[in-house]
């Protein structure tokens, strides 16, 4: 029988109880993330502009519709067009319906990153390092490498403006920890929003290729989260940017924005998220401020882009146009007396 060395058996214990304690201890780093999201968010709604006055439950879901601003609903899949202004529901289809929902989802992540921001996580200039996933979480990209190190600031306007992913993705991670703790963090604060038909399943959008559920929405939900992105002054600062850039080391990467009525119609488009993948479709949470009256236009499943912007630049351009504004991208028109 062969001899057991003494002091092997103790020695063996140790090694495997260190990775056990390593992995208790990486746990309890996440969930006390999770924990201080959860707990300040609860307690701080202070610091928020003053771009929307509506509570989510302030938001007025009882139609009001106006079917002539709408002249190729057949294109879409789901959607509506709200005024925050008047709260009024103005245009509605399948509003309950849902949806995948693509990079729309990038507006819950952002979301939450500037809530974290606000209650003092992090801040703007705070240093983030790629991890090592992050390259290759395909689709949109701002071609992040591993081990770079960005500011806080340069991802929001990544993931905002460009659609990256791989930009999104480091700052779930850098948030939370990993993206699956970040992704329930997402569903928390969509169940706090009231989004009750909104599952998320990672911080991007991208497809789970059969690993999970697909992130999805309705026009509903996504009004909801829409309303509360506006409060923060800092979303519209980066949704209304045609064209941004990064530095990577010395080198400048130029990106545009993939929401092109913002620079199609500066003056009045401001935001804010395009979405698109072959399950959803192409989508688009678009904002408008024209006169300071603001609209929210929500589209989604729309065949291809060209058709997506066709029809809110149209909708928005006879809506704006009902109500005495004039169409988007036209001088405003003065009422008498002023």
């Amino acid at each position: 029988m062969k001899l057991i060395p003494k002091g092997y058996s103790k020695k063996r214990k140790y090694i495997y109880l260190f990775p056990v304690l390593l992995f208790a201890f990486l746990i309890f780093l996440n969930v006390g993330s999770f924990s201080f999201y959860k707990k300040t968010k609860s307690n701080s709604n202070s610091n928020k502009s003053s771009n929307s006055n509506l509570n989510a439950s302030e938001i007025n879901f009882t139609p009001d519709t106006i079917p002539s601003i709408v002249t190729q609903a057949s294109f879409v899949k789901a959607g509506l067009l709200f005024d925050m202004s008047l709260n009024k529901l103005v245009w509605l289809k399948g509003i309950n319906n849902r949806c995948d929902i693509a990079s729309l989802s990038k507006m819950m992540t952002i979301l939450i990153v500037i809530e974290c921001i606000r209650l003092g996580k992090y801040n703007w200039e705070s240093l983030v390092k790629i991890p090592r996933e992050a390259p290759y979480v395909g689709g949109s990209s701002v071609y992040l490498r591993e081990g770079e190190v960005f500011t806080v600031r340069d991802l929001v306007k990544s993931s905002l403006i460009a659609s990256g992913n791989d930009a999104c993705y480091s700052l779930a991670v850098f948030t939370a920890g990993n993206e699956n703790l970040f992704a329930r963090i997402m569903n928390w604060q969509a169940e706090e929003l009231g989004m009750d038909s909104t599952y998320y399943s990672n911080s991007t959008g991208m497809p789970t290729f059969g690993r999970g559920i697909d992130n999805f929405s309705t026009p509903h939900d996504l009004l909801l989260l829409a309303n509360e992105l506006l409060k923060y002054k800092e979303i519209l600062a980066y949704t209304a940017m045609s064209e941004d850039y990064i530095y990577h080391g010395l080198d400048k990467f130029s990106f545009e924005n993939h929401n092109t009525l913002v620079g199609n119609y500066k003056s009045d488009v401001d935001g804010l998220k395009t979405g698109f993948t072959q399950g959803a479709g192409f989508c688009l949470v678009a904002t408008a401020n024209r006169a300071n009256h603001r609209i929210i236009n929500i589209i989604l499943g729309v065949k291809n882009s060209n058709k997506r912007d066709e029809i809110v630049a149209g909708m928005m351009s006879k809506y704006y146009d009902q109500i005495g504004l004039g169409k988007l991208g036209e001088p405003v028109k003065k009422t008498q007396g002023n």
